[in-house]
């Protein structure tokens, strides 16, 4: 009988290394919408079972460069007998269902250190929206191969 090794995912650390907001770019213009961009930078240490997923947020005016506020987010995540599941040279370097609970918590914990953040700023009322999990998966990693048993996400 052939027996998968056990997974168990938990985070290690959360900490916000980046932040900076603007507030001199403000425009009080209600046809001025506030665009917000969500990126990641992923980093794995297999010898250690650790894997970094950070999450990258910026606001800015449609149509404009200029950057209002920024944070980066590390979201730390320890995952045992990770060797036995990361594969560096294939498409699908780690599991699906792994990816998308990974990046569903961190960009809750984006969303909360943004908000963190801002309050108190003239960009106070800027909330990240709640997002799915597997969209946002699919966005950051459109290469990984999901499918029907992929959409078990819920809302964070």
């Amino acid at each position: 009988m052939n027996v998968e090794p056990m997974q168990t995912l938990s985070i290690k650390t959360i900490k916000d290394v980046f932040y900076f907001a603007n507030e001199k770019l403000y425009v009080n213009d209600p046809n001025k919408n506030i665009k917000i961009e969500i990126n990641q930078r992923i980093g794995v240490n297999s010898e250690n079972n650790l894997i970094n997923l950070t999450i990258i947020v910026e606001l800015h005016y449609a149509n404009e460069s200029d950057i209002l506020a920024k944070i980066e987010v590390d979201n730390v995540f320890h995952l045992t007998n990770l060797k036995d599941v990361f594969d560096p040279y294939s498409k699908d370097f780690l599991p699906v269902k792994i990816i998308v609970t990974m990046v569903g918590l961190s960009i809750s914990h984006a969303r909360a250190f943004f908000s963190k953040n801002l309050s108190g700023t003239i960009f106070n009322s800027v909330i990240l929206p709640i997002t799915d999990p597997l969209d946002a998966a699919k966005h950051f990693f459109p290469h990984l191969s999901y499918d029907k048993e992929d959409s078990f996400s819920i809302w964070l």
